[in-house]
This record gives C-alpha cells, structure tokens and sequence, in this order.
C-alpha cells in the first residue's frame, strides 16, 4: 500500500504519459498569472488561512465570530480574536488564538481598549493570543506580550516582530537566512586629497568618489555568475554597511588581476 506522498510523486511523473503532453512553459505562465490574481482579490485573513493550510503543519484553522455582545459582568467589552488555530507542536495539535492585522510600514500601533478586548478573550478561554501581522509581502507571529507600551498607544515595531517571530516554530514557516560571509562590495577611488593609509580614517567632511568595480564576494572570494533576481533577495535581506580603507594606492578588479592607482576605498553591504 503506498502512501498519499508516494501516489502523489508517482502521478506528477505519470502525467507527460497519460496526457501525451509535458506542461509547457505557456501554460506555466498562465497557472502562474492566476495564482497572482487570486492572490490580489484574497483578504488578510484569507491569505493567513491559506497560508498555514498549505504549510500543512495545522491540524485546523477556523473563523471566530466576531459579532459584537456587550458582557457586563466582565467590566466591559470582549472582542474576539480572528481565528482559532491547532499548530501541530511535538506531535500534537496546540490551540492558539491569532488576531490578523495588515499594515505596511516599520510600526504597528494598538488601541489600549482594543488590545484589552483580545486579551479578555483569551484570558477566558484560557488560551494563548498571537497576532499575525502582514507586512507588504511579510508575515510575522508574535506573542501579543511581546507588545510594548508608547505613549498613547501599544506598539510592535517590525524588527521586534521578525526577532520574536513563532511562524517557524507553530507552523514551519521557513525563513531564509544570508550567509553573514556574504557582501557586496564597491570598490571606490577618492577623488579628493587626502593623506592616510590603509586601516586610517579619514576626516569628517564632504568627498567625491569615483566607483571602479562592484561586485558580490563569498567569504572575500568573488562571485562571477549569479542569478540576476539574487540581487533583490541580497537588498531584501537586513543590512550593515561598512566603509573600509584599504590602502593608500587602490585597486580596482578586472578579471581577477589587480593594477594600482591612488586610493582605495570599499563600500560593504
């Protein structure tokens, strides 16, 4: 008897064989093309439910009515949460409250009285809060303690949200991370006069530069053929920069070799 991932690996390679036709490249587009559509027309809460299905570690997902009731033996209000999830954790399904919030910029803000209704809710039913928050194309799920007060409101910047971020942990959803040995470098003349040698800095002020080479770098090993869109994935990913002086005649790199000129200086990324 075989399993549903076996039958699944055996019917992608019977299909060229059963339709007399291998899926061409047209056709690829076209699937692609309506995958993007649908994604366009789908709400926050849609795609996070999507999401975490296809993720396939979720022993369910379901919408909470949110209908408002006023409670007055509670003191006030309770809103409840978009969705209960089951997260499969250690072999078994872990109930978890996630209210879903999209917002595109480096900060996301909470009302006291509306953060106060989700925990009220999650208090009585005794069950954790997490918020999945969307930003342009990334999602992050934190615990809604990780939330920290402002002055007029409660706040969870970006940076925090990636750090505490549970999406891999509940959900498997992988990250990828740069090798830290990764750089981009620039390699530039100062046009200016400027005494100093390698390892010197130079004074404060305004200076032109000129670039003479650019180039990604693999553990200081340069890298000559790359996929053009790994550019974007490099300038996606969190950066530091770094201005290094390497001497006081520069170099400037064609084809592997080396000739000397004045000043070098290198921008890494």
């Amino acid at each position: 008897m075989m399993s549903p991932e076996q039958i699944s690996k055996l019917a992608f390679l019977l299909y060229p064989h059963i339709t007399k036709t291998a899926l061409d490249e047209p056709s690829t587009e076209s699937l692609a093309t309506r995958i993007q559509q649908i994604h366009k027309g789908l709400s926050p809460e849609d795609e996070f439910a999507a999401k975490v299905c296809w993720l396939g570690n979720c022993a369910g997902v379901n919408r909470i009515d949110q209908t408002p009731m006023q409670v007055n033996d509670m003191g006030g209000k309770m809103r409840a949460p978009d969705f209960i999830a089951f997260p499969i954790v250690g072999g078994a399904p872990l109930p978890v409250l996630v209210e879903v919030k999209s917002h595109h910029e480096d900060k996301l803000d909470f009302g006291k009285a509306y953060l106060s209704s989700l925990r009220r809710f999650a208090d009585l039913m005794k069950l954790p809060l997490l918020v999945a928050w969307r930003c342009g194309g990334l999602w992050t799920l934190f615990d809604h303690r990780e939330i920290s007060q402002n002055v007029t409101a409660y706040r969870m910047t970006l940076m925090d949200a990636m750090r505490q971020d549970l999406s891999c942990a509940l959900f498997r959803d992988l990250r990828i991370q740069m090798n830290p040995q990764l750089e981009f470098i620039l390699g530039m003349e100062l046009l200016d006069e400027v005494g100093g040698d390698a390892g010197e800095t130079i004074p404060a002020g305004a200076y032109s530069f000129k670039i003479r080479s650019g180039g990604f770098y693999n553990g200081g090993v340069e890298i000559l053929e790359y996929d053009p869109a790994h550019f974007s994935l490099f300038m996606a990913a969190p950066d530091e920069s770094e201005l290094r002086r390497t001497g006081n005649r520069h170099f400037s790199r064609s084809s592997g070799q080396r000739r000397a000129t004045d000043l070098t200086f290198q921008m890494c990324w």
